[in-house]
């Protein structure tokens, strides 16, 4: 595991420096937030993993399935990415806590988890000290998929990320109740979708695990008419595979949900879901549409409906980065967009 350059340049940190060591600029600011009382403010950067562990469960919402250590824990196992915890403590008292990790494939410092965990929340006692903390990051950053916080996201420091797509389902007692939401023409396209896979005999199999590396042979296979590399399905990579294996793997405080749909003895449609108190997180899937014409239709339709039967809230369908195609399904199924925010530091 390749150490971060905070590790090697700022060793003094890892054993906690008195803010009055720090440069003046910094020095000056939290004296200012604490009317003098700097000497008492040790930052300290935190790299051991079960140290990380306790201020990560000390700190957490818990109100997002991306709050669970867990979860986490997950493309920690699978990416092996050095944690660094940058803490800021009043005497004995923890303050905050930015919880990064460095991701030594591109050299910057990202959210602990990586790029893929969502609903990424600063752990302050304290905003004011946010900006600050976030100052003393030695290198190359990159903070994406942040949640509003009042007196945080709100500085200028922060810049709008791509959005993200939920679906309020608590108010439908079926799958009806949804398709009645939408539009007339956008209704009829469905039924009609769901009439001619429904025509197939389709068999639909839950929580059937060993499903998952279908679901990475679907995914892989839709993409591979791209031609540029970074078009390619984001789950070629032998890490992100790891993840989804970990995640099953370390499953307790959320579970995990798999659809699969099976035409004539194959494997056609493969999905990967996570719930968490009363929300359904759709993570990703892969289809055989090239086939089974209308079958992606059927197989969010589903995942849709099992919510539902699940008596769930909310459905998120996670981030959208630079994907057109997606963006104009989700929206003509009235799904609802959330901001999100990001910080960069080159």
């Amino acid at each position: 595991m390749e150490k971060p350059p905070g590790v090697n340049n700022f060793n003094a940190f890892l054993l906690g420096s008195s803010l009055f060591d720090l440069p003046q600029k910094d020095n000056d600011s939290f004296k200012h937030l604490f009317n003098g009382t700097s000497k008492d403010l040790i930052f300290k950067v935190e790299t051991d993993l079960e140290r990380c562990q306790q201020l990560w469960e000390e700190f957490s919402f818990k109100q997002s399935v991306f709050d669970l250590w867990n979860l986490r824990l997950a493309f920690y196992n699978a990416y092996q990415f050095q944690p660094y915890f940058l803490t800021l403590s009043l005497k004995e008292e923890v303050l905050a806590i930015l919880p990064l990790c460095y991701n030594d494939e591109e050299s910057q410092y990202v959210w602990f988890g990586g790029n893929w965990p969502e609903d990424n929340k600063f752990f302050t006692k304290n905003n004011q000290v946010i900006p600050l903390l976030l100052n003393l990051i030695p290198g190359k950053t990159t903070l994406d998929c942040i949640e509003p916080q009042l007196g945080i996201t709100d500085q200028s420091i922060f810049k709008p990320d791509s959005e993200k797509y939920v679906l309020e389902i608590d108010s439908f007692g079926s799958l009806d109740d949804f398709l009645l939401t939408l539009k007339k023409k956008k209704r009829y396209n469905l039924k009609r979708d769901l009439k001619k896979i429904g025509e197939l005999k389709p068999e639909f199999v839950y929580d059937n695990f060993n499903h998952l590396e279908d679901l990475f042979r679907l995914n892989m296979a839709s993409f591979d008419h791209m031609v540029l590399v970074e078009n390619h399905s984001t789950l070629s990579s032998l890490k992100k595979q790891e993840a989804f294996r970990q995640m099953i793997k370390l499953a307790g405080e959320y579970q995990i949900r798999m659809i699969s749909i099976i035409i004539g003895g194959e494997i056609a449609s493969v999905d990967f879901a996570v719930i968490y108190k009363d929300n359904y997180y759709c993570f990703n899937g892969g289809c055989n549409t090239a086939k089974f014409s209308g079958l992606g239709t059927v197989a969010n339709l589903k995942l849709i409906e099992d919510a539902i039967n699940l008596s769930k809230k909310r459905m998120d369908f996670l981030q959208i980065v630079q994907d057109e195609k997606a963006l104009s399904w989700k929206l003509s199924w009235k799904f609802k967009p959330l901001p999100l925010f990001k910080f960069v530091k080159k």
